[in-house]
């Protein structure tokens, strides 16, 4: 009996340790993205969108791009700086 009631104890102990760090907090709205200066009534693309819209907007070779297309490209970026940073080292063969 003894031995089941130090063991909850101890499980109890470890999951309220557990508990006690706060989780991140994730931004889940970035207020940049907004255009405050535009009524949502009148416009509410421009409104939830416009901040979104000036800082990136859509180059000329594409006719759509969004987070996934930013992200796209800086792994892409990111892809051809390794690979060039390898491609200039000398190797030992093998």
């Amino acid at each position: 009996m003894k031995q089941i009631t130090r063991l909850l104890l101890i499980s109890t102990l470890m999951g309220s340790l557990a508990c006690t760090k706060e989780a991140p907090k994730n931004k889940s709205l970035d207020l940049a993205d907004l255009d405050t200066l535009v009524s949502p009534a009148a416009d509410f693309d421009q409104y939830a969108n416009g901040g979104w819209k000036k800082r990136f907007p859509i180059p000329d070779e594409k006719s759509r791009f969004g987070s996934f297309d930013l992200l796209a490209d800086t792994g892409e970026v990111q892809v051809r700086t390794l690979i060039s940073e390898i491609a200039g080292k000398n190797q030992e063969a093998g």
